[in-house]
């Protein structure tokens, strides 16, 4: 049996069953085959509760040990990792969490739950995303002028925008500060900018208009198009570009 076809029984028996073509790979002198996979997948099962811990350490805290073990065990049950490598493997928590408090009246209080579950995700994810490379400056200021308008800015790796309709970041950082009982829905909705700034994790508040900006940089919309959508868009750019929002560019109509 090759080892390609190994791991991929392997990983059935993680995820149910064990296959019975690999209970004949099997061999341990005080164990059965099923004993060898059950202690795999208890080992599997604490790593990835691990890993969900790391991620979302204050919606951990929020919800306590016990309920997050369960979620975490039902994540792990509807969402089972496809790889060893764990960096992407929260990135369905927030629907679940939004679906538990939808099921549970209990949750209620947390209702804001999957909205900060997906801040921290964002937070994991730029901290983890691909290096970007240095703005090309040279390059951009010698762009024909026929072409300006086909310029198309590429993102930040980094960086993602959402919208709260509570103050998820206020709830974070009073989290952040170990004071639990600052925690209030009061201060509305808001537009959160998450990027990584020094090899760190940010976070900004933005205005909406910023945000639909962004989005439309985020969606390949052109210089042209986002000079008629945007005033003063001259404005906003050199700021993007200071605060590493955006990374490069490139021309419409030609590979990015």
């Amino acid at each position: 049996m090759n080892l390609s076809r190994l791991q991929t029984l392997f990983i059935e028996a993680l995820q149910g069953e064990t296959p019975a073509e690999l209970k004949t790979q099997i061999h341990s002198r005080q164990l059965s085959a099923e004993q060898c996979i059950e202690l795999h997948r208890h080992n599997s099962r604490q790593t990835h509760e691990q890993a969900l811990a790391e991620m979302f350490p204050v919606t951990e805290q929020l919800v306590g040990d016990e309920f997050f073990h369960q979620v975490a065990g039902e994540y792990d049950h509807s969402f089972p990792a496809e790889t060893a490598d764990l960096s992407h493997f929260g990135d369905r928590f927030p629907i679940l969490l939004l679906k538990l408090t939808a099921r549970h009246r209990e949750l209620d209080k947390l209702r804001f739950l999957p909205e900060l579950a997906r801040l921290e995700w964002l937070l994991h994810y730029a901290e983890t995303a691909a290096d970007d490379r240095p703005f090309d400056f040279t390059t951009l200021r010698a762009v024909d002028k026929d072409d300006q308008d086909r310029v198309t800015f590429k993102v930040s790796h980094a960086l993602n925008v959402m919208f709260s309709d509570y103050p998820v970041l206020s709830i974070w950082r009073a989290h952040q500060q170990r004071q639990p009982d600052a925690l209030s829905l009061e201060g509305g909705s808001e537009w959160l900018c998450i990027y990584r700034q020094q090899d760190r994790p940010a976070i900004d508040v933005i205005p909406p208009t910023v945000a639909t900006l962004l989005g439309e940089m985020m969606q390949g919309h052109p210089l042209g198009q986002l000079a008629e959508h945007f005033a003063n868009l001259e404005r906003h750019l050199p700021a993007m570009v200071r605060q590493g929002w955006l990374s490069g560019f490139y021309l419409a109509d030609q590979a990015a």
